[in-house]
This record gives C-alpha cells, structure tokens and sequence, in this order.
C-alpha cells in the first residue's frame, strides 16, 4: 500500500465542505475535515482483541505537523501488530518515554526527535552529528544530564577554538543551546548550562552586515515566541509574551513582505492594504526612493495582516506611538537587542538572553536581508529580488533604458517565499499570536 501521499501543501489546500470527508496518506493515516474547518489525524487499523476495525484520533493539525503524524500512527500500528490492544497501545507509548541519563543519551533523543524532523538539509544533519561525534561525545558524552556543569561544555568548545575553528565553535555553542533547552522544557534537567556562555567566549560574532536567519534558526525563533515564560508569585501566575504582540507581528510581517523597518512602523490601518488584491502600497513619503512601492501579499502575510488588524487601537496607524503617531523605526530592534546577549547590560532595559540564536545577533534589517535570501535559494533571479526590496538600481544607463516594474515576477516572487515559510513553519493561523486579554502583554 502507498504511503507518505500527503503534503503540507495539500493539506493546507483542503477546505471545509458540507459534509466532513478525509484524505488518506496511506498506511491507515488520514486526515478528516470536519464541516466548521478543525483537521484531525485519524490512525485506522484491525483490534487484535476484537477484530473490528478501529478507528482513533492522535491530534489536530496544524498542533501535531505531517511527520509527527505519521510517527504517532507508526507507533501505535507497531504494538497493535504485536496483539496490543489500542487502549492499551496508547498508555504503553505514554509509559516508554524514557528519561535520558547523560548527554549522550539526550543528544541520541535530541537528534532523532528534532533534528531530524526540523532540519530537512542531509549535509546540515550530517554536520550537526559531526561536531557532536568529534568534539562533545568523546569529552563530556557519558556526564549525567544532573551533573554536566558550564566549564565542562567549555572544555568542548575551547577544543574547537584551540583547532582554530571559530565557526564551530560558534555552532558547538547554539546546538548545544538547542539541544540542552529541549530537555528542560520536558524537566528531564534544570536549565540550560550554556545560558551564560557568550558568543565571545566562543568563536566571536559574526559580521551582522552579513547576517542571515537559516531556515532552523527561524523555526526556532518561531518556537521561543510561542512559549511565553511564566512569572509565579504567592497569589498568582502571569503569563507575558517574549515580545509584545505588536512587535511579535512586525518581526512576521518584515519577514514575509522585506520592507524596512521605518516602512513597517509608519503602515496605516486603512488606505494602503489591498486585502482583495493582496497588495501593500508603501507610500512615497515613507520609500527609500521616495516612490510609491508595490508589495505583493502572499497568502503567509496576509494571515499576518488579519492578526495586526486586531491590534486594538483607534488611531491611523497599525502600531501606535505614546503620543498618538507610529511607534519609532529602531522600536523592533530596540526589543530585540534587549533579548539578546550584550557585552554589558544597560540600566532600564530587558537584558535577557531568550531571543540568542546559533548564528549570532540579529536585527530586523537582517529578517529582510533573510528574506531576500531565501528568495534567491529558491531560484528567484537577483533582478526581481532588487524589485521586491526595492532597490534603487546601480547604473544610471540601467535607469534609463530598464523601466520595467515585472509585477507578475514579483508576486511570483512573493508567493514563493510565502509558501516556503508556510512549508517551514505550518500554517500561521495556528501559531501567530493573538490579541488576548488573558495574556498580559509583555513590555
């Protein structure tokens, strides 16, 4: 029997009809679509106990993603086969989620429960299992995850510095970030022992002129932001928001259009988006060559659009000052240098380290530079790409006898890049924050 059928894509493309309906992705997988647009995983297979054929639900999609499921209705069609009964089969894989014992045990776990399912590149995989087989296995493999201490990993990361491999060193310290937050966010240790590990202390920052967001350094952006920290008092427990929500859907929104952050801060609730058209006109006054500019809205921003729409406020803008215009252009960089490691920490400022990502800091310039990137990674031609951003173009002669604007390209462009962030990160009408007054809004 055919199996792996489905796709995000096409999961993604199935809509509600008037009676609810399923398609297969083989192997007993299946996704059913009910009439109001919820999606659910159903696992169908014989009970050895009973003989009639079962049918169980293992979760929601977009909540439990294409490879999970899949992996989930493996698990349970495996004891089922060995005369498990399906009750039965559910408490046992509760059960057999075993602890792991040392850093090698987490990292075994770690590779094949994240890595593999987050890192679709084989030679980035290959290289993750490299470093760790070269420098962190061999030197701190067998510690218990209760007794690994910050000047152990450091023997580990100073092997790499020592070899003159600043680089790895730099990556040694972000997976091995990755890797030790994942097992304390499932309490099997407590904290992340490279918390107070700089990027000085390693192979040094990288250019930030060069920097560009990978593809797993924006899911896991994506994750940090969706994992609110609790503050716990006495009488009660407060939730906020890594970032406030406003800042949260200006991050998305450059991600997902390019435009500069004096574009993003100034875009007005009414006259500039086109939601029917898709398009977002950025007005002369506020363009880098002081011409209107056409952004083309891919199905990924617009969902951010409908977010930022619920921003409350009555003013022009979508992202209001304290004095009734729009927030400041640096207000997103601001926050997120504030959540980034920084040599010295400033009086009056957040200074935390819960926005760190492997590659080093980053800035909202660098989501638009990320998104160019990505667009011409995936066989957008340069041409367009300057068009999409908005570039002046170099060459005066160039000027003169190029006036075409390639608006279809652009879309094109657009879409691609959409449909690449959707693919890398599920559909955002799952995971964007909402306005939502049960969670304090964080400063």
């Amino acid at each position: 029997m055919a199996t792996n059928l489905l796709t995000d894509r096409a999961i993604l493309a199935a809509k509600p009809k008037d009676r609810e309906y399923e398609i297969t992705d083989g192997g007993g997988l299946a996704l059913r679509i009910k009439t109001n647009g919820t999606k659910m995983w159903a696992v169908r297979y014989t009970s050895p106990t009973t003989g009639k054929r079962v049918r169980e639900y293992i979760g929601a999609y977009p909540a439990l993603r294409l490879a999970d499921a899949r992996e989930k209705a493996s698990q349970r069609k495996t004891l089922v086969a060995q005369g498990v009964s399906p009750d039965a089969a559910t408490v046992l894989l509760a059960e057999n989620a075993e602890t792991p014992a040392t850093v090698g045990d987490l990292y075994d776990t770690w590779y094949a429960k994240h890595v593999e399912r987050n890192r679709s590149s084989k030679s980035d995989k290959d290289s993750i299992k490299s470093r760790f087989e070269n420098y962190v296995r061999p030197r701190v493999g067998d510690i218990p995850l209760s007794k690994i201490r910050r000047g152990q990993l450091m023997v580990v990361i100073d092997a790499a510095r020592e070899a003159n491999k600043m680089r790895t060193a730099n990556l040694l310290l972000g997976e091995l970030g990755q890797m030790f937050r994942y097992a304390a966010a499932r309490e099997w240790m407590q904290g992340d022992p490279t918390a107070a590990i700089t990027r000085k202390d390693a192979g040094g920052q990288d250019k930030e002129s060069d920097r560009v967001l990978d593809d797993s350094e924006i899911l896991m952006l994506r994750d940090i932001l969706a994992t609110p920290p609790e503050s716990k008092s006495r009488y009660y427990v407060a939730r906020r928001r890594v970032l406030p929500v406003h800042t949260e859907l200006a991050v998305w929104w450059t991600l997902a259009t390019l435009a500069r952050a004096v574009e993003v801060a100034t875009i007005k609730r009414k006259g500039v988006v086109n939601r029917k058209a898709a398009t977002w006109t950025i007005p002369a006054e506020v363009s880098k060559n002081k011409k209107p500019h056409l952004v083309h809205l891919s199905p990924f921003a617009l969902a951010v659009w409908d977010r930022m729409c619920e921003i409350p406020g009555d003013g022009e803008y979508v992202f209001e000052g304290r004095d009734g215009g729009h927030v400041s252009e640096t207000e997103v960089t601001r926050r997120l240098s504030d959540r980034q490691t920084r040599a010295k920490p400033i009086k009056g400022r957040k200074n935390s380290t819960v926005l760190n990502l492997p590659g080093g800091h980053w800035t909202q310039h660098d989501l638009r530079r990320t998104g160019a990137t990505i667009m011409g990674e995936l066989d957008i031609s340069s041409d367009v790409i300057d068009l999409c951003l908005n570039h002046r173009k170099a060459k005066r002669t160039t000027r003169t006898y190029q006036r075409q604007t390639m608006l279809p390209q652009r879309q094109d462009a657009f879409n691609t890049l959409g449909g690449h962030l959707t693919k890398l990160l599920g559909d955002p009408a799952g995971w964007l924050p909402s306005i939502d007054a049960s969670i304090e809004i964080g400063a």
